[in-house]
């Protein structure tokens, strides 16, 4: 058998230099992003350049022009962004959070947080509301500079911690350029969060971190939508304890059209608060090399899907623990020491996992499942070379798989480990039968 990891995939460097494309930025982006990215750093821009990085001076108006309508200026000349613990005088005017103009009531000291002093303020001028994600997009680049602003192809980040900041908190999308990005640390990501590449093989994330590439802001804290698409992410190494993707306390995210590599957990899907990391979905998305390829952990991290999608050369393919309705469909298991390792602590919470359409070819164990684990279910599965499962759990319906096995094997498995439908073709007689749920049967209905 050829080496598992490069029956699996090519190097990534290789496959970087081996496109026809030219490695390219993203386009320029419009003027409503550049003014956007202005707001999110304090300023706003009114007919003038802009003049230093946290004021901003009010338009010029005639002597002759009414100014009933005008936004009485601040006695500096200028609106500042808000900040605690500053002391406002009566009609000073301020940028606050959600980027609109307002100004004071009555003269205060600001406290820690804008929200309990908002009754002292009064609206003066709505200038944007706060930016959405589509609003804040960053591209970097591997040519940029994090001195640059980011907010266009010439004026590209280097870094991804870079764009981060500049976002300040808030959901946006970076849009990395082809070639290879270096990412040192770790980087937290919010709700509404997207990490774009140019290609999956074109854009390469090479980490050099310890603990996780990519992971919440917000750990433990339920955050939600994030979009990951068009890189390959590689790691340390697949005994390393570093992690690729870690959704913590995630839900709703969606991975797709890339391969992750080289990690302890090339993907990793868990919550400490329950329930708290579901209908998270991966569409052709590829693990490879790595301790775990996808683990789904406690607590209910349920409803994970995978659909296209490939784990490869890893100690487990996809590990589900303490986790219900996962659904791996049209997907390739191979070349793993276990493909898929379903397991539970106790009774109700690995129950109803399926896999679907799945290819098994070159793993040790195609697929396993322990004792208190319930109502897998194994459906058309692609047997490639042998085929071979441990199912110690309860309830387990294979459909149409005809798992080729002779009569002393079958027998030792047990009619009721197969579930009713569970199929087998019995290589000692030569022919397929089906199991009752308690015993088995032939096509002519008899007991065998």
């Amino acid at each position: 058998m050829k080496n598992a990891k490069d029956t699996c995939a090519q190097s990534d460097d290789a496959r970087l230099t081996q496109s026809g494309h030219r490695a390219g930025d993203p386009p320029q982006l419009g003027r409503k992003a550049v003014l956007l990215g202005m707001f999110a750093s304090g300023a706003v821009i009114a007919n003038a350049a802009l003049p230093s990085a946290d004021t901003v001076k009010p338009p010029s108006i005639p002597a002759d022009t009414a100014r009933a309508s005008s936004i009485p200026a601040s006695p500096s000349g200028t609106v500042t962004k808000w900040a605690p613990g500053t002391a406002y005088p009566v009609g000073r005017q301020v940028i606050n959070p959600n980027n609109d103009v307002v100004s004071a009531l009555v003269s205060h000291t600001s406290a820690a947080a804008y929200s309990t002093d908002a009754a002292k303020w009064k609206l003066s001028k709505t200038f944007a509301g706060k930016p959405s994600a589509a609003d804040l997009t960053f591209i970097v680049s591997p040519r940029g500079s994090d001195s640059n602003d980011g907010l266009t192809r010439p004026s590209a980040k280097a870094t991804i911690a870079s764009a981060l900041s500049a976002a300040g908190g808030a959901a946006c999308v970076i849009q990395l350029a082809a070639g290879s990005h270096t990412m040192p640390a770790g980087v937290a990501l919010t709700s509404g969060s997207e990490i774009r590449g140019t290609g999956t093989y074109l854009t390469l994330i090479n980490y050099t971190g310890s603990g996780a590439a990519f992971t919440s802001a917000q750990p433990g804290v339920r955050t939600h939508s994030w979009r990951m698409s068009d890189f390959t992410l590689q790691g340390p190494g697949h005994t390393s304890a570093a992690v690729g993707i870690d959704l913590d306390s995630v839900s709703s995210a969606h991975l797709q059209d890339m391969v992750v590599t080289g990690f302890g957990k090339g993907i990793r899907v868990r919550s400490v608060v329950g329930g708290g990391a579901v209908y998270n979905r991966l569409s052709n998305a590829t693990v490879i090399d790595c301790g775990t390829g996808l683990s789904i952990e406690p607590s209910s991290s349920n409803a994970t899907t995978l659909e296209g999608c490939r784990a490869c050369a890893c100690d487990i393919g996809v590990k589900i623990l303490n986790s219900n309705d996962t659904v791996i469909k049209a997907s390739q298991i191979e070349s793993n020491t276990v493909g898929v390792h379903i397991e539970a602590s106790s009774a109700a919470l690995a129950d109803y996992n399926a896999m679907d359409h799945c290819r098994f070819e070159g793993n040790t164990m195609d697929w396993e499942t322990t004792v208190l684990v319930h109502d897998t279910i194994v459906s058309f599965p692609h047997q490639f070379g042998n085929y071979t499962f441990s199912d110690l759990g309860q309830r387990t319906v294979q459909l149409n798989g005809w798992v080729p096995m002779p009569t002393g094997t079958r027998n030792i498995i047990g009619a009721a480990s197969f579930g009713v439908g569970g199929t087998v073709f019995d290589t000692t007689l030569g022919k397929p039968i089906w199991s009752n749920g308690t015993v088995w049967k032939d096509a002519a209905g008899a007991t065998v």
